[in-house]
């Protein structure tokens, strides 16, 4: 974990301490929507289907997988996804807990049985505030040590982790009032912003430090005289 990542993980949880969590609702509580994807048989349509490899860093990575027609026939309405939505990884190794935000208006997809979408019930909370908690390190921890697996067991050298839907249920989600939700997003946003900045400016500096260094070594090796 870089500097920049254990600064920001600490103020996420100052924003959501362990305290925060006592009687706080449920996942299950603030979702309209919370299901994990029951169709993944692929074939040639225009339902694209999203899989764990499409939900990596944070952030939705387009699919060009798209599902069979059959099988997209038989995704219920509520399963499509909507601007918004959250995408959670329930299986494979290494992925467990990631999270992306889906906002592509323009597609008709849905998810394999691997992936769960959390959808914000707006009335109590904004898709943002849900996605930017999942996506920090207090919503990682809580989605990760909900970890279920069969540590005695190997497949291809990866333990078989599962985060069923009963557990992803029972996370807890902090819940103030929705314009302190709206304000929590601005402050985190603002954080990352600098953050970006920082880490740009520092690496600015080490290719600067780099440049300089190198051309003094070229310097100094010039003006060696030649002993061979």
């Amino acid at each position: 974990m870089s500097a920049a990542e254990e600064y920001l993980a600490a103020k996420e949880f100052e924003i959501w301490p362990d305290d925060a969590l006592l009687g706080a609702p449920e996942l299950a509580d603030v979702t309209e929507f919370l299901a994990r994807g029951r169709q993944s048989a692929q074939g040639p349509s225009d339902h694209v289907l999203i899989k764990t490899q499409h939900v990596q860093m944070g952030r939705y990575v387009p699919s060009s997988a798209t599902l069979d027609p059959g099988a997209a026939s038989r995704v219920p309405p509520a399963a499509l996804l909507k601007p918004g939505d959250v995408l959670v990884a329930c299986s494979a190794a290494g992925c467990l807990g990631r999270v992306a935000r889906f906002d592509d208006p323009d597609v008709i997809a849905s998810t394999d049985t691997h992936i769960a979408i959390a959808r914000a019930d707006r009335a109590q909370v904004t898709p943002t505030y849900l996605y930017a908690y999942l996506l920090g390190a207090q919503g990682q921890f809580q989605l990760r040590s909900r970890e279920r697996g069969d540590w005695a067991r190997q497949k291809v050298g990866f333990r078989l982790t599962e985060l069923n839907l009963r557990d992803l249920q029972q996370v807890p989600i902090p819940l103030p009032s929705l314009g302190e939700q709206e304000r929590v997003v601005r402050r985190l946003d603002t954080i990352k912003e600098r953050l970006g900045g920082l880490e740009r400016l520092f690496e600015q500096r080490a290719k600067l430090t780099e440049s300089i260094v190198a051309a003094f070594m070229g310097r100094v090796t010039g003006d060696l005289p030649d002993l061979g």
